[in-house]
C-alpha cells in the first residue's frame, strides 16, 4: 500500500541521513552507508509503483456530462477485457444536433456558408418553439444512397439545458438574413395570363397587382 511504502521510504531516508554523519568519523563502514542509500532508493521506487497502482483504481471521464444507469456496482469484478461499459456519459453542453437534408440543398448551403456561418434553429415539434440555435459545424462527405440525403450537425450551447440526447426535434437552417425584403406566403401568389400576381386590398376593394418572385422558399 502507499501508506506502508511511505513509512518504509521515510525510515530508510532517515537512516541514510544518520549514516551520512557517521561515515566521516569512521563509526560505520562506507559499504554500510552505500547499502542504506540503495535500500532507500528501492523503497522510493516501490512507493512510486504503489502510487501508480493506486491511480489505476480511479477512473476519470474525458468529458463532463450526465451519467446514465450504472452497469457495474460496488463489489462487481471488472477487467480491461470487459465489453460492457461501466457507465454511459452523455455530454449535455455543448450538444450536437444531427439532421439530414436532400442532396439538392447542398449547393445553396455551401454557397452561403462561404460568406457567413450558417445557423440552425432547433424547434420543438408541435408548437415549433425555438429550443436553441447554433452554427452548422459538420457536413458529411457522402450522400446516403438509400434516402438521397446528406447528414449535417449543428453545435448548440444548450444553456440552460433544454435539449436531451436522443430527443426528436425539428431543425430550421438559416442560410442568410436579408433585410428590407418583402416576403409573402406561397398561397398568396396566383398565376394568370400575364404572369404571377397577388390580390391587394385598397380602399376596401381587392385589386390585382403583378409581382416578380425573386426566390421561392
Amino acid at each position: 500500500s502507499t501508506r506502508f511504502g511511505t513509512c518504509a521510504w521515510v525510515l530508510d531516508e532517515s537512516i541514510v541521513k544518520r549514516d551520512a554523519q557517521l561515515v566521516p568519523h569512521g563509526y560505520i563502514a562506507p559499504e554500510a552507508y552505500e547499502t542504506a542509500v540503495a535500500t532507500a532508493e528501492q523503497a522510493k521506487a516501490a512507493l512510486h509503483q504503489a502510487e501508480i497502482n493506486l491511480s489505476y483504481t480511479t477512473i476519470r471521464a474525458p468529458i463532463s456530462g450526465l451519467t446514465g444507469s450504472l452497469s457495474i456496482r460496488s463489489g462487481n469484478l471488472v477487467s480491461s477485457s470487459m465489453t460492457t461499459p461501466l457507465v454511459t456519459i452523455n455530454q449535455m453542453s455543448p450538444i450536437l444536433v444531427q439532421f439530414a437534408l436532400p442532396q439538392g440543398d447542398l449547393e445553396a448551403i455551401l454557397h452561403y456558408r462561404r460568406r457567413n456561418p450558417v445557423i440552425a434553429d432547433v424547434l420543438r415539434p408541435g408548437d415549433n418553439q425555438v429550443l436553441g440555435s447554433g452554427p452548422l459545424v459538420f457536413i458529411d462527405n457522402t450522400v446516403n444512397t438509400l434516402t438521397g440525403t446528406i447528414l449535417y450537425k449543428a453545435r448548440l450551447p444548450n444553456r440552460p439545458i433544454r435539449l436531451w440526447p436522443g430527443q426528436y426535434v425539428n431543425v430550421r437552417l438559416v442560410l442568410a438574413v436579408e433585410k428590407g425584403v418583402r416576403v409573402i406566403p406561397d398561397q398568396a401568389v396566383q398565376v394568370g395570363q400575364n404572369g404571377r400576381f397577388v390580390y391587394e386590398v385598397k380602399d376596401g376593394h381587392a385589386v390585382i397587382v403583378s409581382v416578380v418572385i425573386s426566390r421561392d422558399a
